[in-house]
């Protein structure tokens, strides 16, 4: 039996080459765990928004300045002073243009850096949460979002 070779050569190239190198594939996970200190209790006088759902800040353009985002926070703890923080400085984008967010909790600026809100006892204490955008001069028209991550602990 004679081999045709321009067959064989013909039939080989049809043939898929699958020794092709893969893209390998990365996937990041980010993770998180609190051990508190201690029991206490954050009560909203508001629920918290819903997961997935966004906050509207109003604009008034006459005055330069946006609606805010305020909610009394009852706060309970026998056994440890309470501080609260913001995980990093919260600030809205259109992607270009950032506008910085306020967050104060019983008119106390919050910071990365824990600041005590409530001392232990007791008694339930309230307090009242704001968070406004702070525009530095006028903001550039467009649609700005962003997120503010609160931390509250027992020390």
């Amino acid at each position: 039996m004679k081999i045709n070779h321009m067959a064989l050569a013909i039939c080989l190239g049809m043939v898929p080459i699958t020794n092709a190198a893969s893209t390998p594939v990365e996937q990041t996970l980010k993770f998180r765990a609190a051990v508190p200190a201690d029991e206490f209790k954050i009560e909203p006088g508001t629920p918290w928004p819903a997961a997935g759902v966004v906050t509207e800040f109003k604009y008034d353009k006459v005055r330069n300045q946006f609606t805010r985002y305020t909610n009394s926070l009852t706060i309970t703890s026998l056994g440890h002073d309470v501080t609260a923080k913001i995980e990093s400085f919260g600030a809205l984008s259109d992607g270009t243009n950032k506008i910085w967010l306020s967050v104060s909790v019983a008119g106390k600026p919050l910071s990365p850096t824990p600041k005590l809100i409530h001392s232990k006892g007791p008694n339930a204490e309230t307090y009242e949460l704001d968070i406004v955008p702070t525009p530095t001069g006028t903001p550039k028209a467009g649609t700005y979002t962003g997120d503010i991550v609160l931390i509250f602990d027992g020390v």
